[in-house]
């Protein structure tokens, strides 16, 4: 289901990425990342907190110190995104009702599973699909419903978020985070704390989103040579999926090619 205007963003971009820590030193420079739509990438990050922090700029809710940060749209024609045509778009050059409208797009599961402490988890899983798509209540319900139940819950949970388990809070944000048609989908570390079944779960469903179009990107914890993936991001290897390196300095493919 499309949200909102009938024509989505073809992807998101950064190019010449620099972002400076609280301190002020830089935390990456010259990086440059262009995940592609109906596909999956697995971003291992060379220290921590540097996948968070690509996700965050990539996704419009950080403001990069140099480079640019944005979203690649339809150039001319059908596809024109309202009454303009555009191709690369800044995020900083969009009106906010524009920006919010495509972030609404990206789907997130983040390394701590972020909720509203006075919802349920079942009004917090599909708090922005209901109100942010032309979707019926009923049919984000129904689905919502039938990814819990993948995820490994016996339903909708209908308690507070202080009222249940991390196990099933991991559950119940990996079902938010794979709801509706995103254009992507954004796991911050996901599985290094998430149950067996889930981990098994989570891979199938970012298959399956992949297959539909979406971007998929899973920013994996900070390894060396000696010390292998934590938890079932052990299992990742599996996938078939792109992956690479995030260095301050920029991406590095798997063969050792900067991009």
């Amino acid at each position: 289901m499309l949200r909102a205007d009938p024509v989505q963003p073809l992807g998101l971009f950064v190019r010449s990425l620099g972002v400076r820590g609280v301190g002020g030193g830089w935390l990456m420079q010259g990086v440059g990342f262009e995940p592609e739509l109906g596909s999956i990438t697995i971003v291992e990050e060379s220290t921590p907190s540097l996948g968070s922090v690509l996700l965050e700029v990539l996704g419009g809710l950080r403001k990069p110190d140099t480079g640019t940060a944005g979203v690649r749209g339809p150039s001319s024609g059908k596809g024109s995104w309202g009454s303009q045509s555009w191709g690369r778009r800044s995020w900083g050059s969009l009106a906010a009702r524009e920006a919010n409208r495509i972030r609404g797009t990206i789907n997130w599961s983040f390394q701590t599973p972020i909720w509203i402490e006075t919802l349920t988890l079942a009004e917090g899983i599909t708090l922005e699909e209901r109100y942010h798509t032309g979707r019926s209540g009923r049919d984000v319900i129904e689905e919502a419903e039938s990814l819990c139940r993948w995820f490994g819950l016996p339903g909708l949970p209908l308690s507070l978020p202080r009222e249940t388990s991390p196990e099933d809070l991991r559950r119940a944000e990996l079902a938010r985070a794979f709801l509706g048609d995103p254009v992507a989908v954004f796991l911050e570390r996901a599985l290094a704390d998430a149950p067996d079944d889930a981990v098994t779960s989570t891979m199938e469903a970012m298959q399956r989103a992949a297959r539909r179009g979406a971007a998929v990107i899973y920013a994996a914890s900070a390894t060396d040579t000696s010390a292998p993936p934590s938890g079932g991001e052990k299992r990742l290897a599996s996938l078939d999926a792109r992956r690479v390196r995030l260095t301050p300095r920029g991406i590095v493919e798997h063969d050792g090619a900067i991009v």
